[in-house]
């Protein structure tokens, strides 16, 4: 729960009272500034990076716990780092509502969700006379309010099947729902930015990868088709030492609990090349046991959406009727990698194309839900579910 606690006070310093919509039994700051005082553009800056900030300290808990319960990351008892019975049961999947992982992970979340908002109810009183900062700030608020509903969509549920968030105490919101929300809030960010822009690309990429999560391929196609392009920045979550990667943390070398999944390193037996999107560490007092090496270190950044997602999301939605189109696609993707083309593509080759590039970026989850090709028994969570504190809380959501 890394610097939970600091910026617990900071969210609340934004407004106290709203604080109660997603966290309870947090002790009162002890330093507090007049909520309207950040209704002035000179602080939109400031409210920005604090979104921005939450966001990753959200995506990067969020997908490491999404690895965990898919079968990209595993724990094992026998590792020498392994100690965690909460990252146990998550793998497991039968993770008890009072999981302490879970209620971090959901705190996040709401805090996420509740910055966001915020900024677009300040933005409205805010008295711009800088039209370049009041569209930036719509931007800024759109696209996180937006991320947030789609994370809420994509990784948390009610019950074990059934995914959706909450939002203020509120009812129970299933993810086809929530990802039509996020799809509008990205709409509506569209209008702040500048035609054929890399902002108007990101989010042509994020409506698509929403629909096509969603389920509604035709819709999906034609956002991804002006999605992000061949060098094209990534869209990342950001860190520093003071703002630790948790992904490097728990399943990487800070202290490496969770480990990759065995089958990663037959793919590197198998192409020694792959290990341009596939890194891996040996465990320092086990060599037995592999550590992801994406992320090597404690700033290094998490990509949220690329080019090269952009790329295989499109393959998948053009193979049925453009085979050809959607095999260029791939190979463009393994050629930025140093890999050979391939001659073949069928969905399962996708699926592990899909895999490969975007490993450890909590992905997988989505896509073994997705093809009904979950690893775990039927009475396992295919998502994380909602915390305890939440169901006791929520007077609309059952415990």
């Amino acid at each position: 729960m890394k610097n939970l606690n600091r910026l617990l006070i900071f969210a609340c310093l934004l407004s106290f009272s709203a604080c109660s919509d997603f966290v309870n039994n947090v002790d009162a700051p002890s330093d507090q500034v007049d909520s309207d005082q950040l209704n002035d553009e000179k602080q939109v800056g400031f409210l920005i990076a604090g979104i921005q900030q939450r966001f990753a300290t959200t995506y990067d808990y969020t997908i490491l716990l999404a690895d965990a319960l898919s079968d990209a990351l595993e724990f094992d008892w026998n590792s020498p780092s392994a100690t965690s019975q909460s990252l146990n049961e998550i793998d497991s999947g039968t993770i008890p509502f009072d999981n302490p992982d879970i209620a971090a992970q959901f705190i996040n979340i709401g805090e996420l969700r509740f910055l966001a908002d915020d900024l677009l109810r300040r933005a409205e009183k805010i008295n711009f006379t800088d039209e370049d900062l009041q569209k930036e700030t719509l931007y800024a608020g759109n696209l996180y309010a937006g991320i947030v509903r789609y994370l809420y969509a994509t990784y948390n549920g009610l019950e074990r099947h059934l995914g959706g968030g909450v939002i203020n105490n509120g009812p129970f919101i299933a993810s086809s729902e929530l990802y039509q929300l996020a799809i509008s809030l990205f709409q509506i960010a569209k209008t702040h930015v500048e035609q054929d822009s890399y902002e108007e690309r990101l989010l042509n990429s994020l409506i698509a990868r929403t629909f096509l999560f969603k389920g509604d391929v035709a819709e999906a196609v034609i956002f991804a088709r002006v999605g992000l392009q061949q060098g094209d920045e990534p869209f990342q979550a950001l860190y520093s030492f003071e703002s630790t990667n948790i992904y490097w943390l728990e399943g990487g070398t800070g202290r490496g609990e969770l480990l990759a999944a065995k089958r990663y390193l037959d793919y590197l037996k198998s192409d020694p090349k792959e290990a341009a999107r596939i890194p891996l560490v040996q465990v320092a007092d086990d060599s037995s046991f592999w550590l992801q090496g994406k992320y090597d270190d404690a700033d290094i950044p998490i990509d949220f959406i690329s080019w090269e997602e952009n790329a295989l999301m499109l393959a998948e939605l053009e193979m049925p009727n453009a085979p050809t189109i959607a095999l260029s696609l791939v190979n463009q993707v393994r050629f930025s990698f140093g890999l050979d083309a391939i001659s073949n593509l069928d969905i399962d080759v996708i699926l592990a194309e899909r895999e490969k590039t975007m490993f450890a970026q909590g992905l997988r989850l989505v896509d073994q839900r997705r093809h009904n090709r979950f690893h775990l028994p039927e009475i396992a969570w295919q998502y994380l579910p909602f915390s305890e504190e939440e169901r006791i809380n929520n007077p609309n959501i059952p415990f």
